[in-house]
């Protein structure tokens, strides 16, 4: 998953989103779209240039064409479909979560390491699972089989010498190292989210105003081509 991050991180960021959509669309996949027209304002939303398009059309609206069109890019949230810059957010969501909950279990199982490892010398046997059937059922782990896979990874052999390798230097390496940038990033999301509220009226009143479905992730433009079916 690290790897999809950065693939689509280079992809998001290297300026060849241009590229790409001509290729998409030489290769026919905006023939979805029945009106050339249609395909058009697609191409041009997909490589945002729609707002410098828009602003052009306007312009040749006498005095008021500039303000228009100013006002039309600015109140409506046109933007860019970089489809890449999508994913690749998605893909970093993905993995500073679960760098977190890794994080969290290195903390836990830090905590109660001693513990573990006195039932490790003396009752071995806890510890053994199925991994296998337990994933083709879909069930929820137990505790000592979540701790039997954090140490041992599902194997049947519960080496002490791995035991001790993760509880001495893996979980402590990943909570030293992980645990300020989720610090900052949970820090981050909680004030996002303050100044999220602020939006609410605005985006109460867009969502009034337009036929497009926000919640489904459509955009304006997306409903007038009929992106989504």
């Amino acid at each position: 998953m690290r790897g999809k991050a950065l693939g689509s991180i280079f992809w998001a960021f290297s300026g060849m989103n241009i590229i790409k959509v001509l290729m998409e669309s030489s290769a026919g996949k905006y023939n979805v779209l029945k009106d050339p027209i249609d395909r058009f304002i697609w191409v041009l939303y997909r490589t945002g240039f729609l707002t410098t398009a828009i602003r052009m059309v306007c312009n040749y609206i006498p005095y008021v064409g500039a303000i228009l069109g100013n006002t039309i890019v600015t109140v409506i949230p046109i933007g860019t479909l970089n489809i890449d810059s999508i994913i690749a957010a998605r893909n970093l969501q993905f993995v500073f979560w679960k760098e977190a909950a890794a994080t969290a279990s290195a903390l836990y199982f830090m905590t109660f390491f001693w513990f573990n490892l006195l039932v490790r010398l003396i009752a071995d046997g806890t510890f053994d699972a199925d991994f296998e059937e337990l994933d083709e059922e879909d069930l929820d782990y137990s505790i000592s089989q979540a701790t039997s896979y954090h140490y041992w990874g599902g194997e049947e052999e519960h080496s002490l010498l791995r035991m001790l390798f993760v509880g001495y230097i893996t979980d402590p390496l990943r909570v030293t190292f992980n645990f300020p940038l989720i610090f900052i990033g949970v820090l981050f999301k909680f004030v996002f989210g303050l100044v999220k509220l602020t939006t609410i009226p605005r985006n109460l009143v867009v969502k009034l105003l337009t036929p497009n479905t926000e919640n489904e992730g459509e955009t304006l433009v997306m409903w007038y081509v009929d992106a989504i079916e």
